[in-house]
């Protein structure tokens, strides 16, 4: 079973949404997993499901804040782009972080 169907990494494709991956996040921890294990990173517990939806909801919060601060969506992405690598160093590249918090600053309200 696909843990994220039709859901692409925030930034991989125009479909993509923080939003969903946070829905999908919510999926398999409901499944209790005591052993998860990633495409692109090395095997690990539950925790991991944890760290994410924490990154993805720190990314959902600044960028809403930011918003509302008056900041533009590339001012967004390049704050958190610093932020994200110092709170979560073992997270996506630097694109893949700047990717998502446009998307994140998109879906803010």
């Amino acid at each position: 079973m696909s843990a994220f169907p039709a859901v692409n990494p925030p930034g991989a494709a125009p479909t993509s949404s923080v939003r969903t991956w946070l829905a999908a996040l919510d999926r398999l921890d409901a499944l209790m997993p005591t052993l998860v294990v990633p495409s692109h990173r090395r095997m690990g517990d539950a925790s991991m499901i944890a760290m994410y939806r924490d990154y993805f909801q720190t990314l959902q919060r600044r960028a809403a804040a930011l918003k509302r601060e008056g900041k533009s969506a590339d001012e967004t992405a390049t704050l958190l782009q610093m932020e994200i690598a110092s709170k979560y160093p073992n997270t996506a590249g630097a694109n893949r972080v700047g990717a998502a918090a446009r998307i994140a600053y998109a879906e803010a309200p």
